[in-house]
């Protein structure tokens, strides 16, 4: 998850939420574009064993906290499997 997300953090130039800093479900990154508020997030490391949280159950527990967070007005969900290429 870590590269597939850098890539849009840096397209769009978001930057980090302080505010979700030590949330066990979510890491996010927000910014400006066209005039809309972007939130790009994704489940942080695993604090115990230090690698990606990756599956469907930490993806719907950072997109509930989000989702109550946040409030969208819309959600994309991307899963990708690592398959993104620039």
């Amino acid at each position: 998850m870590e590269l597939e997300a850098k890539h849009s953090i840096d397209l769009f130039n978001l930057k980090q939420d302080e505010s979700c800093i030590g949330d066990p479900f979510l890491e996010a990154y927000s910014g400006e574009f066209a005039g809309k508020t972007i939130i790009i997030v994704k489940p942080p490391l695993d604090p115990v064993y230090n690698v990606q949280s990756v599956s469907t159950e930490p993806a719907a527990l950072c997109l509930q906290t989000a989702i109550a967070k946040y409030r969208p007005d819309i959600v994309i969900s991307a899963g990708t499997s690592g398959g993104v290429k620039r």
